[in-house]
């Protein structure tokens, strides 16, 4: 039944006009950013970035087609730029370290998850052979599992390896063009650093992962003028907008600091 009621409610979904989808994923991602920080602060947020990086790297496999725009476009967007916003908000109340911390574990969370599926994939999978035959009915609905683990979560290494990089890379230099704008600005002028931190990350990220995945380590390479064109400047607008969104966010996570860190602001100013 409860299968049944989830199934529906999907499809009863797909009718719906994909950009109110788009709003509420885009509500539903910056909101939990927001909650688990005022409740579970730093370590929290190192959890939501974890989570997400692993979420859009699976959303991504799935193509939607957006009345406004020519091409169906991949799904993740939303939540790895909410990355940016989790990364942000540890940078600016905890500082660099702690920011650069979330990257790491993120990027090894990734790699585990990456790991662990693999392993488990290796298992010789249940099937209509190796069953006995008064019990294949029994397990009919697992027979087609491991195909369609085996979609999801053994994607070309030439994938792997650029989610990998442009991962890593661009929330480096997120963190850190976000630090030197802090120090440059004395704690002023938030919105700027937000955007121009944001706006270098999400670009460096769709260059390298762009570059690497469809053209350096692609059997068929894209050709470069099109590559840049639709696959790295075309997805970096959706992600420029986006980054407009986390500068609200980042003034209102003043309004969900968490409690042990406001006692902590306190002591240190009354020192």
């Amino acid at each position: 039944m409860g299968n049944a009621f989830f199934i529906d409610l999907i499809s009863y979904l797909e009718t719906v006009n994909p950009l109110f989808i788009l709003a509420a994923e885009i509500i539903t991602s910056y909101a939990m950013v927001l909650l688990i920080f005022k409740y579970l602060g730093k370590e929290g947020l190192y959890s939501y970035i974890t989570m997400a990086v692993i979420i859009a790297n699976i959303q991504v496999l799935k193509l939607v087609p957006f009345a406004a725009l020519p091409d169906p476009i991949p799904l993740g967007t939303v939540v790895f730029v909410s990355t940016y916003l989790a990364t942000e908000i540890i940078n600016e109340h905890y500082g660099q370290k702690e920011a650069i911390t979330a990257v790491k574990l993120s990027f090894l969370g990734y790699l585990c998850f990456v790991i662990l599926m693999a392993l488990s994939l290796a298992f010789t999978p249940i099937s209509p052979d190796n069953v006995g035959a008064d019990k294949i009915t029994d397990y009919t609905w697992a027979f087609k599992t491991q195909e369609h683990l085996e979609a999801l979560f053994t994607p070309a290494p030439s994938i792997l390896i650029s989610t990998l990089l442009a991962f890593a890379t661009s929330q480096v230099i997120n963190v850190l063009v976000f630090s030197k704008l802090l120090r440059l600005f004395k704690n002023k002028f938030l919105w700027f650093r937000g955007i121009i931190a944001s706006s270098i990350g999400t670009l460096v990220d769709n260059t390298v992962f762009s570059l690497c995945a469809f053209y350096f380590l692609a059997k068929e390479p894209i050709a470069l003028g099109i590559l840049v064109s639709s696959y790295v400047l075309g997805v970096f607008w959706l992600r420029f907008g986006l980054t407009l969104i986390d500068m609200p966010m980042l003034y209102l996570s003043y309004k969900f600091i968490p409690t042990a860190l406001k006692k902590t602001a306190e002591n240190q100013e009354s020192k």
